[in-house]
């Protein structure tokens, strides 16, 4: 078929006119669409549902940024992170030796015993620390032997906490020896439940006599120890 068949086949053919066609004015905007045939309306719905799902997206996207991030367990339930557990560095810990300083006021007089106050501090650049309050006490006299020796308070009291600056105190009586007169000078001991150290205590050579008297041929001597406690 050359181009003059094509032309006239063309022209044979019935267009939109011919088939009763009546062309319309487009509308102005969407909200005309309604009046201009059933075919828009479709249109117009497709074009507002559009709308609308981007505006949801919208605001799901702006949601997601701004609240706080969540964290999803093994069993599937959100929660936050967990806070940082508190660090035990600082925490004090036992008392040594050589953490603690010992020192005792001069032996005193009183209805034929001896006794003393002994003062527990830091030594000087030391921590606070812990010691035990449970305690033992003893004398020795000038060569080293022990001469008498307390027991332990039976009644278990909690750890003392002795920071730098502060005292605690032990009260010490010793009673009734009957032997013959020690070497001198005797010493005092003190070794804490926790510690397997005994700790000289520095008592002042000023004061009555430290060995007291004879108080009767049967009774054994005696010494005793309270147990740690801050000072008065």
């Amino acid at each position: 078929m050359n181009d003059q068949d094509l032309e006239r086949a063309l022209r044979t053919q019935r267009g939109p006119r011919d088939e009763g066609y009546v062309p319309g004015k487009l509308p102005n905007n969407l909200d005309e669409t309604r009046f201009h045939g059933g075919r828009r309306a479709p249109m117009r719905a497709a074009l507002v549902a559009s709308a609308a799902v981007a505006g949801v997206l919208a605001v799901v996207a702006v949601t997601s940024i701004l609240s706080p991030r969540i964290s999803i367990d093994p069993g599937g339930e959100g929660s936050t992170p967990p806070a940082p557990s508190s660090s035990a560095a600082g925490e004090p810990v036992a008392c040594r030796v050589e953490d603690l300083s010992l020192t005792a006021e001069p032996w005193g007089a009183a209805a034929g015993s001896r006794g003393t106050i002994v003062a527990v501090g830091i030594a000087d650049g030391g921590s606070a620390c812990l010691v035990s309050t449970g305690l033992y006490a003893k004398i020795t006299d000038g060569t080293g032997r022990d001469l008498v020796g307390s027991d332990l308070d039976r009644m278990r009291h909690p750890d003392a906490l002795v920071r730098p600056g502060e005292t605690h105190t032990i009260g010490i009586a010793w009673s009734n020896w009957c032997e013959a007169s020690p070497v001198m000078p005797v010493a005092l001991f003190i070794q804490f439940e926790d510690m397997s150290q005994w700790l000289p205590v520095s008592v002042p050579q000023s004061g009555a006599d430290p060995v007291p008297p004879c108080l009767g041929e049967n009774a054994m001597s005696q010494l005793s120890a309270t147990h740690l406690q801050p000072a008065p």
